[in-house]
Formats: C-alpha cells, structure tokens, sequence
C-alpha cells in the first residue's frame, strides 16, 4: 500500500478531516459544560463600574423568595441621556442575574420592555401596579413592588452627574422587598387633617398615597383620640390640620417621640390652630402663627403660588440642591428654633428651607390684599425659616450615641396635595424626609415622571428670560433664512 495512491491518500484526507471536526466538536462541548458550571465574569470596565460589592453579593445568596425586575427603557430613545442608563442598567443587571444564578437558585428574573414597541405589555404593567411604566425600574417580589426614577440610579453635584449608584439603589430596593413586613406610615385624622382618600386636587393626599405604595411604603389612617399609637409605625404624619389637638392626643404623641424612640412629620396649615405648641417647645421648635410674605421676583408663579429656593445642606434637601429644584406650596407659616426652649445637649435642631431676603413673616394677613412690613405690629423680616428637622442622641455623656427620636416639621402642607404633588422638586423633598425621618439612609429615591408629567415651574421673570432666549435665535435664523431666499431668487 503506497500513499502516492490517490486513493489511498484521499481516504486519510478524509479520516483526518473527521478526526478534526470531531476534536473541535469535543473541545467546545467540554468548553461549554466547564462554562455552565465553572464559570468567572472580569469586569474591565474603569473603576469597574458594573462589579457588584461583597455585600450585593452576600444578600443575593440569601434571597430565598422570587425577584423580578422589569426595565421599561428603549434602546432606541433618542435623548442620549436614556441612552446611557439603558447601557449602565442593562450590564448591571446582567450582573445580578449571573450572581443569582450561580447560587443554583436563579431567584432574580429580569425583563426589559420596550415602551414603544410594547405598549399593550407596558399598559399592563401601568395597570397592575397603578403607576406610569415608562422610563422606570420596578422591582417586584409577591404582592409588593418600588419603583427606582432614572435619578435614583445617579448622583448629581450641582446639576452634573458624577456618579452611577444603580447598585446602591436596586440592591437597596430588594432587602426592602424581601423583608418579612413593609414599613408602614400613619396619618392622623380627625383634625381636618389632608385625607389619603381625598382625590380632590387641593384637599386630597389620593396621589401621595399612591406615590409612597409605589415605593415601598404602606400607609393607613389614624384616629389617635380612639386608638393608641400602634406598635408597627414606622412613622406618624400629621399633614394639615385645621382643628387642635387634645391635651391627651399631644401627651401620646410626646410619648411616641420621647419613649419610643418615634418619627413624627408635621405639616401644619397657616392660619389655622393645631394645639401642638407644647410638644414643639419640648423639641426646641417655635411655630408663629403667621404667614411669610415673600416680595423676590422670582418667588411666585403667575397664579400666585410660592417657589422655595433656599435650601440648607441636609439630607432632606442635599438632592434638591444637586439638582437644583424648587418646591411649589402655597401659603407658608414659620418654623424655627424656639429662642425660649431649654438647652438639651442631646437635641440638634436643624432649619433646612427658608424664604428670601425679600421676605418677612406678617402676623395680621386675614383681609389684607396689599399686606405691608409693619415691626410695631408684630411682623419680623425675613429670611424666615420654613422648616426644621430635629433629632434627639442618647448616651453622648458617656461616649456613646444611641438613635432617638426624630421629628420634622414643616410651615405649609399644600406642596403634597394631589395638584402641586407632580413636581419634582415635591416629590423628592417629601421622600428624603420619609428616609431621614425613617433612619434609613440606603433609601435613595425619586424622582422624575416621564416627560409628560413634569410641570415648568417658572416666576413671570424667568418666563420672560426664557422667552428672549427661544426668540432671538429664532428670529435671527428666521431673518436669514428670508435674505438668502431673495438673494437666490435675483
């Protein structure tokens, strides 16, 4: 047998050619079986932006209860904004999902929708969970779900994002989800209060409500002069009342704060009596009965409503100043630290929100269209503070610092009425101050709607300077545009 046999030669052509194409065929059949059992991801991306941190890790493993998470962004969107958090949410999650899976549990499930594409999916997201789906992130686990905003997964310092905290955020929102009971917030009733059930646009709390179920925290009603202070409040809201409060229902309250260790947000209404001075007093707060006047051009929208825009750093208002928001309210009362209260190490009180230098607070406004700054009367200038924010730390004496309790109170409760609630700036301020009031600093939350639902909240001065801004340009090219045309034409 001679392998110059072109017979020959060509049949160990051939057994060499199967040979190959067998080896090859093992090697990436054992290639894929060590893949699905042994597997490694290398994240080279800078400052390995999408590696989960031991702890990500170590929650996962102990995730024993189904996640789905369901991404309604389009690859396609044109602003380049979504653009870059469709690419940042998407490696990231991939990076969950391979974190569960290699627990052999497979406990995180993830689902993207295109909101233009899918539309019959995205209304059926809406409906299922009363929300708007478009741009957002919703973790959902059983009957409970949080929804994470774009600016929930960045960070911004003075209006330019400097940092992606999706990992914070969505890990944040899972340990909530599988915790065995979901925080819970009472407001009061009984005393005018603003009610959760009212879907009136200036009277009702139905969209605050929904807002807060969206992420993550329930709410229930409370008549405190029947019912005790219930052992699963997370925290008590006082949101407007027009009426006071009996002796016996402050004493509660104080307990609440004082033994219990307590949250308490209070947003009073101006002009109206809420018989909580004592309970203030005991907290170093002082509530005027007065209204702030407040003469800034750039204060008030055309229809009179008021824009806050002084804000001091805290972590209720730390993102209102990043992003550089305002807060719409309408009639606003002083709140600030009681010149006559005794001094409490253990207290630090904290003024947040304040009016501007054009501003005073007026003690005598009913009746008065043209209110002027009168001292003699009892008025005092501005800037007056709105809102304050006071905590309570045991154990210093000795070294320690043990949580007490903490309270926020603010001078006006129009701003979470269900007509001035759709603004960013009111969303997140009501938020931060759940999360502060709450001890909860992993909540990082809010904030814009889709696009539809944002509102422009500008005073006639701005209007005016945007105005100029979109005409002179227009005008300019507009001019131009008419000379070249008859320039061509000749």
């Amino acid at each position: 047998m001679s392998l110059d046999n072109f017979r020959i030669a060509g049949r160990f052509r051939a057994i060499n050619r199967f040979c190959q194409v067998l080896l090859g065929l093992s090697f990436f059949g054992g290639l894929i079986w060590v893949s699905t059992y042994f597997f490694q991801r290398i994240d080279i991306t800078h400052q390995h932006r999408y590696t989960l941190s031991p702890e990500t890790l170590a929650y996962i493993e102990k995730i024993k209860v189904p996640v789905t998470i369901y991404v309604t962004l389009s690859a396609h969107d044109k602003a380049a904004e979504l653009k870059s958090l469709y690419t940042d949410i998407r490696e990231l999650l991939r990076e969950y999902t391979f974190a569960s899976k290699k627990n052999g549990a497979a406990n995180i499930t993830v689902e993207f929708i295109d909101p233009f594409v899918a539309r019959q999916r995205t209304e059926a997201l809406a409906t299922r969970f009363q929300i708007p789906c478009e741009n957002t992130v919703i973790i959902s686990t059983g009957n409970r779900y949080e929804t994470l905003l774009p600016t929930d997964l960045y960070k911004s310092e003075t209006g330019t994002i400097n940092a992606f905290t999706g990992e914070q955020a969505l890990t944040g929102a899972i340990l909530r989800l599988t915790q065995e009971a979901a925080l819970k917030c009472y407001f009061t009733i009984g005393h005018g209060e603003l009610n959760l059930k009212d879907v009136r646009p200036l009277q009702g709390l139905s969209k605050l409500q929904l807002f807060l179920k969206a992420r993550g925290l329930e709410t229930e009603s409370l008549d405190i002069s029947t019912e005790g202070i219930p052992t699963d409040a997370a925290a008590i809201v006082i949101a407007g009342p027009r009426t006071h409060f009996l002796p016996e229902e402050e004493d509660k309250l104080k307990r609440y704060l004082e033994d219990k260790s307590g949250r308490l947000i209070v947003l009073l209404s101006p002009q109206n009596p809420h018989g909580l001075e004592s309970l203030l007093h005991n907290w170093g707060l002082l509530a005027d009965d007065a209204v702030v006047i407040d003469l800034s051009p750039n204060a008030h929208l055309s229809g009179g409503d008021l824009l806050l825009r002084r804000f001091a750093p805290h972590p209720i208002t730390q993102s209102l100043i990043d992003y550089q928001l305002t807060v719409l309210t309408g009639l606003c009362g002083p709140v600030r630290p009681d010149p006559a209260a005794l001094t409490d190490l253990h207290r630090t009180i904290i003024p947040f929100i304040a009016s501007s230098n054009q501003s005073w607070a007026e003690r005598h406004l009913l009746g008065d269209d043209h209110p002027t700054y009168e001292p003699l009367k009892g008025d005092f200038p501005g800037p007056i503070t709105l809102a304050c924010a006071v905590e309570k730390r045991m154990g210093r004496d000795l070294g320690l610092s043990i949580q007490g309790g903490r309270l926020v109170v603010f001078g006006t409760s129009d701003w979470i009425t269900n007509h001035r609630l759709g603004l960013l700036g009111n969303e997140l301020l009501f938020w931060h101050t759940c999360h502060w009031a709450l001890n909860q600093p992993g909540l990082n939350s809010l904030v814009p709607r889709p696009f539809g639902h944002y509102q422009l909240p500008l005073s006639p001065t701005e209007l005016i300077q945007l105005l100029y801004f979109l005409f002179i340009p227009a005008t300019f090219v507009s001019i131009l545009g008419l000379a070249i045309f008859f320039i061509r034409r000749r």
